[in-house]
């Protein structure tokens, strides 16, 4: 499985209504964006991910679970079901992706270090600007700082995550980003 021309992660959130989620999808590009589920309250809601996967394959997008590590061991037959393109996984989990691609965050540079030593397909790179209960920006000198660890290697496919506008994009793209995330934004 590759990117192709997936530029954009859509990250979904459950303070997002059901409704805006499934409107985001009908806007969205199948060709340049992703949409990757994450839930992260106590009992993650699976019946969401599930139409959530299904309406994005009947669009043609890209679909990923993001999953915490200690729910992974149990959540084999969900995720068979609903079949990802690929996971995201949190810091610390040891575990190559069955499901397609995996994608890795990364809060400093010891984080990009590990997903490509992981054999990571894709770095989220955070947070970039400010973000509520995020902690301080790491700016623009983390994806420059993950573009050069990761050198001449077309993989991870490095995003920048964290406060992402329509505004801020291609400033993330110019510091060498290969793409963007967004939860806020990405559901207007």
């Amino acid at each position: 499985m590759s990117w192709g021309g997936i530029t954009f992660l859509a990250i979904t959130d459950p303070s997002v209504e059901q409704a805006r989620l499934f409107r985001g999808i009908e806007r969205f590009d199948p060709s340049t964006t992703a949409v990757q589920w994450r839930d992260k309250r106590g009992g993650p809601d699976w019946a969401l991910a599930r139409a959530l996967a299904e309406a994005c394959r009947s669009k043609g997008f890209m679909f990923f679970v993001n999953v915490r590590p200690e729910l992974l061991a149990g959540a084999d037959e969900l995720l068979a079901e609903i079949a990802p393109d690929g996971i995201h996984l949190g810091e610390g989990a040891r575990v190559r992706c069955r499901w397609g691609l995996l994608t890795r965050p990364a809060h400093d540079a010891a984080g990009v270090a590990r997903a490509l030593t992981e054999g990571a397909d894709g770095v989220l790179v955070s947070p970039i600007f400010a973000v509520p209960g995020k902690g301080a920006p790491r700016g623009l000198d983390a994806l420059r700082e993950a573009r050069a660890l990761r050198g001449d290697r077309p993989t991870p496919r490095i995003f920048a995550l964290g406060g992402i506008t329509e505004m801020t994009r291609v400033s993330c793209i110019e510091a060498g980003a290969d793409g963007t995330a967004a939860i806020r934004s990405a559901w207007p």
